[in-house]
């Protein structure tokens, strides 16, 4: 028994929704750096497409394809930083769903930097919080 592509057959009552997506899904996410060990994030994504009237729904499993393959071009050294892995995600949202005029990807990482206590300057590290994001149009 073949089960047929609902989301993607014409509705009743046609909406453009603007934001459809997931959120709060997490990935730990590696830049390669040259001469260095990798930088590590510990990542929480929120990724949204437009979807036209046209359609009942979106295929957001591609969103989490798209998240792991830009997070594997991070590891293999294709993004520089990370304010790069939103808008490679957003872009590339955008050819997954061809439906979409517009994509936004949000992240919110958590990152280890290393410092020194003021008084002491005792080797120690703090945890920052690092903001990106990115909207893809087409054109």
């Amino acid at each position: 028994m073949e089960l047929s592509d609902i989301q993607s057959t014409i509705p009743d009552i046609r909406i453009n929704l603007s934001r459809v997506g997931v959120r709060n899904v997490r990935k730990l996410v590696e830049v390669a750096r040259v001469g260095k060990r990798p930088a590590i994030f510990i990542s929480k994504f929120d990724i949204f497409v437009d979807l036209p009237g046209s359609l009942k729904g979106a295929n957001l499993s591609r969103n989490f394809e798209v998240i792991d393959d830009v997070l594997q071009e991070a590891i293999g050294g294709e993004v520089k930083e990370i304010e790069e892995v939103c808008s490679r995600v957003a872009r590339k949202l955008l050819d997954r769903h061809e439906y979409a005029e517009r994509t936004e990807v949000r992240m919110e990482s958590a990152y280890m930097v290393k410092r020194e206590t003021p008084v002491t300057q005792t080797p120690c590290h703090e945890v920052v919080t690092v903001h990106a994001r990115a909207l893809a149009q087409r054109t």
